[in-house]
């Protein structure tokens, strides 16, 4: 490999988050979660880009996710801040006891 030049892109780490919420979850405490999770940008700097969105309700006969994070980040020391910054870490323990399942996948895309 070898090293990027100025010239070149730099690749930003996406990572994405899929969440499926427990049946009966506390529409409220999802609500402030949510809320909570869009409010992260401005206090952790290191987020480059940021989105929280909810499913549309269109059916579909797989499994599906009720709440996405879609989050960039210029490096992974940048994700290591974001995923373990006290306002994160307070959002979701916060939100956990509604969650039935987590996925998440971090890739490097181009910018």
């Amino acid at each position: 490999l070898e090293p990027l030049s100025a010239s070149q892109p730099m690749p930003l780490l996406q990572h994405v988050v899929l969440l499926t919420l427990k049946p009966g979850a506390d529409a409220a405490v999802v609500d402030a979660a949510i809320a909570g999770l869009l409010a992260l940008p401005p206090v952790i700097p290191e987020i480059a880009s940021y989105a929280v969105l909810r499913d549309a309700g269109i059916p579909s006969a797989s499994p599906k996710a009720d709440v996405t994070v879609l989050a960039r980040f210029k490096s992974q020391a940048d994700y290591e801040v974001y995923a373990t910054h006290p306002a994160h870490v307070e959002v979701v323990t916060k939100m956990k006891p509604e969650v039935a399942s987590r996925a998440a996948i971090q890739v490097w895309l181009e910018e």
